[in-house]
């Protein structure tokens, strides 16, 4: 924890903003330039001056050497031009009367040693230059020796500090100017990001229409990502409302259904209370006593069904499934085996309470199909009744939606149904991640299609090799 604590304090803090972030950046890559341009530039800057210095004294030397050789007054006073000393070489063969072979001669009387370099050139009689501490040493040859002067080069160094003076403050400058004109810059390169902020910010909670585009193509896709956000948003909205409606309509008629059986068993307990033996009564009493029942389970079923997530089934093959749970039943079809991934259990319930509505509103013969169409496993329970009333088909899959007795409406338990019996169907397949088509079948009678989502397999090849 520490060390990631001490790494973020080496980076850029994170209240900056992008734009300060940008600036700091550009910044940082104008100082890489700049900082080993200077160096670079500096460096060149004295050797020039070094250069320079180290003609301008063997220009001077060479035309001591062709005017006065072996002249120490002039010498002297070319090395008090330059601030510094001169000094003679002579030669056996060079040396005169006041001077030995070999003899070394200064313009002042301080005690000067030469670097041995500089003694070899003199000894040699060759031109030569070099920087040896802070002196700058320059020898030309004499007929008879050499000549040479030394002079400092502090000069050098004291230019050498203006231009770095100077450099740094051009520098400063132009860092000001940059970061200037480059928030600037980017303060109108980022007006598009800020103005949809601030439409963001004007927006009030329940405003989910679309951002406006902006042309700028990096600001493109950020907008755009919003605005699915936003659609996505809306839409779930839109399902939350539904939703919320609908579990409102559905207390509403749960109650209302309860109501009924309710009234009707508190008549009959009315009756048994003053005819304890009136059979009638208590036939009636056990009757709405197995309705309600019927429709508590019927409601725990689809409460059940309803706040469950999709599930990941097994393989199941239907029509071993449909003879083993429905031996009686005539499976029509397909008929090699057909695969999907179901559950046994989820998908017995559903299939029961469309065969038990097949009975009780349809006429027979009930037939149960095991079908693959377009890749898809299908379960199809028809009927020979007068299939679904039109005025009920779009909304027969519902929650509490009757028709009279042969009508072919949504039924379950009981004389007329819990109402409830198709919404279970649609519940069981919506877990399935499927869903159900019910319609009037062209020759007559209900026709109710289970489609299944996941694809179909012959021989299950294909769960064989999925799992």
């Amino acid at each position: 924890m520490r060390l990631r604590r001490a790494r973020r304090g080496f980076g850029v803090p994170r209240r900056l903003s992008l734009q300060a972030r940008l600036t700091l950046l550009l910044l940082s890559a104008l100082l890489l330039v700049l900082v080993p341009l200077g160096a670079f530039t500096l460096q060149e800057a004295r050797r020039a001056s070094l250069a320079t210095l180290s003609d301008a004294l063997l220009v001077r030397l060479g035309f001591y050497s062709a005017v006065t050789p072996g002249d120490l007054v002039p010498l002297a006073a070319l090395a008090n031009e330059f601030g510094g000393y001169g000094f003679v070489y002579h030669t056996e063969e060079g040396a005169d009367a006041g001077a030995g072979s070999g003899a070394l001669r200064f313009t002042d009387t301080a005690a000067h040693t030469l670097p041995e370099s500089v003694r070899r050139a003199l000894e040699a009689g060759a031109t030569y230059t070099g920087l040896h501490g802070d002196a700058l040493f320059a020898v030309v040859p004499l007929e008879g020796g050499a000549v040479g002067l030394s002079v400092q080069a502090g000069a050098i160094g004291t230019l050498t500090q203006r231009l770095l003076s100077a450099y740094a403050l051009a520098a400063l400058g132009l860092f000001a100017l940059v970061g200037l004109l480059g928030a600037q810059l980017l303060r109108l390169v980022l007006a598009p990001l800020n103005r949809m902020a601030a439409a963001i910010a004007r927006r009030s909670p329940d405003n989910l229409a679309p951002l406006a585009v902006p042309d700028l193509p990096e600001v493109r896709p950020i907008a755009e990502r919003l605005n699915q956000l936003l659609r996505e948003l809306s839409r779930a909205l839109e399902r939350s409302a539904a939703q919320e409606r609908s579990a409102r309509r559905f207390a509403a008629q749960a109650s209302h259904e309860l109501r009924t059986p309710l009234a009707a068993l508190s008549g009959y307990l009315e009756v048994l209370q003053r005819r304890p033996d009136e059979p009638r009564a208590l036939a009636g009493a056990l009757r709405e006593m197995a309705r309600m029942r019927g429709l508590l389970d019927a409601l725990l079923t689809l409460a059940r069904l309803e706040g469950r997530a999709r599930i990941s089934a097994p393989p199941l093959e239907l029509r071993a499934f449909v003879r083993e749970r429905f031996p009686h039943l005539a499976l029509a079809g397909a008929a090699e085996p057909v695969y999907t991934r179901a559950d046994p259990e989820l998908l017995e319930v559903a299939l029961r309470n469309l065969l038990r509505n097949a009975e009780r509103y349809g006429a027979p013969p009930v037939t149960l199909s095991v079908l693959s169409r377009e890749g898809r496993a299908q379960l199809v329970v028809e009927d020979a009744g007068p299939g679904f009333p039109e005025a009920l088909l779009a909304r027969v899959l519902e929650p509490f939606v009757y028709g009279a007795a042969g009508e072919g409406a949504a039924g379950g338990e009981g004389a007329r149904g819990t109402g409830l019996g198709l919404a279970i169907v649609r519940a069981v397949m919506a877990v399935h991640g499927g869903d159900v088509v019910a319609e009037n079948a062209p020759h007559g009678g209900a026709r109710v299609t289970l489609r299944f989502s996941f694809p179909s397999g012959w021989g299950g090849e294909r769960f064989s090799q999925g799992g």
